[in-house]
């Protein structure tokens, strides 16, 4: 089976059709999970494709250029697996096909404002769980069954670590796709918001102080509207932020692609457990305006202390 990729992706048709590449036609607003990877997007596309059968519902991480030719150098390095590859063409090729049409409604064509749900995840949290589901190809060798089987949780904490000490805060000097496969990995949540949505819709969620205790916050610009939901309120707050945004009665569902469910379950629960992280990487990973943005100080402190195991 070919393996997903930073997160896993894939466009739904409803019944009023539409598909990536076409006009998104349907019976009304049609419906983007825009997001960065690792934060439930599959467990919503099922919770809001079942509440919208006759809508055109799309799923998606990147759409902005700059991110697209960044996944092309990847494509480019045969020492990646053929299965990556692959599944990060195909989400090349998704991203551009949307993103042409969402450039077309931002010039003004006719039709209903595209409707934009996002999601947020605790930055640490969103690190790990991104490291895990690409640990495959991360790992030199551990595509095959027989090394990954073999990996021991002490050897990823070393890995994880050397990144940290030697590697982050200076993406310069990219010496594999690896490398930079690893960049991306710990940047991602910390980026997303500014060279994704803001590079492509012209919307700073940062402008706007999120509402921490309603756990989601609304956005809008000429041509969409958007709402950011953070992870850690899912389950509660889904179902009135979809009410609120879309007057539609929606429920959660179990969560489609959470990495301690996969087969690297005893390795991600062992991992997590016993990793202590570096307590001056924390603050600075926890200092970034996306942490402060999205989560109040006493959240932080909480994060902070977990993983530091203070």
């Amino acid at each position: 089976n070919q393996k997903r990729a930073l997160g896993s992706r894939r466009l739904l048709r409803g019944s009023g059709g539409g598909a990536v590449g076409g006009e998104f036609e349907g019976n009304g607003p049609d419906l983007l999970i825009y997001q960065m990877g690792k934060v439930a997007s599959q467990t919503l596309e099922a919770a809001l494709a079942g509440a919208l059968p006759d809508h055109t519902v799309c799923r998606l991480h990147w759409m902005a250029e700059e991110t697209l030719r960044g996944l092309e150098a990847w494509c480019a390095d045969p020492a990646l697996p053929e299965g990556f590859r692959e599944s990060v063409k195909n989400q090349i090729e998704e991203g551009r096909a949307v993103r042409k049409s969402v450039v077309k409604k931002r010039r003004g064509s006719s039709g209903p404002r595209r409707k934009i749900v996002s999601l947020t995840r605790e930055p640490m949290e969103h690190i790990v769980s991104g490291y895990f589901q690409n640990i495959r190809t991360i790992i030199e060798g551990a595509e095959d069954p027989e090394v990954f089987r073999r990996i021991r949780t002490d050897v990823l904490i070393r890995h994880f670590q050397d990144y940290i000490a030697n590697r982050y805060g200076n993406r310069s000097g990219v010496t594999s796709s690896r490398d930079s496969l690893l960049d991306h990995i710990f940047h991602a949540a910390t980026d997303w918001f500014d060279v994704e949505l803001k590079a492509v819709f012209g919307i700073d969620v940062y402008r706007i102080p999120f509402d921490t205790d309603k756990g989601y916050q609304r956005y809008a610009d000429e041509a969409a509207d958007v709402i950011v939901i953070r992870y850690e309120n899912l389950g509660p707050c889904l179902r009135p932020a979809m009410k609120e945004f879309l007057d539609i009665d929606v429920q959660i569902r179990k969560n489609l692609n959470i990495g301690r469910e996969k087969e690297y379950d005893g390795l991600y629960e062992d991992f997590t457990g016993q990793i202590k992280i570096d307590g001056d990487f924390l603050r600075s990973l926890y200092s970034e305006k996306y942490a402060r943005h999205f989560y109040t100080g006493a959240e932080i402190e909480t994060a902070i202390r977990r993983w530091s195991k203070a």
